[in-house]
């Protein structure tokens, strides 16, 4: 994965269409943002973009690529802290 920033989102099935929230991320500068403290932390755990990909790829969170400034939209959007 190249260099730049991933964002987690938390997928929601209920009701009835799924759904992506924005629940964390980290910058290629290594800034982390989360809803909370605990996922703060796991992120911060993590070595790097790829290894946070590795680490939240899973059925209750998926990642995605995007840059610096486009990340940073979401955060802001989001209202996550960090």
């Amino acid at each position: 994965m190249a260099e730049g920033a991933i964002i987690v989102f938390r997928v929601n099935t209920s009701p009835e269409v799924a759904e992506l929230l924005p629940v964390g991320g980290r910058l290629s500068d290594g800034t982390v943002k989360g809803v909370n403290d605990r996922l703060i932390t796991q992120i911060k755990r993590c070595k790097d973009v790829a290894h946070v990909a590795r680490s939240f790829s899973n059925l209750a969170y998926q990642v995605a690529p995007f840059t610096d400034e486009e990340a940073n939209k979401i955060f802001d959007s989001a209202k996550l802290k960090g």
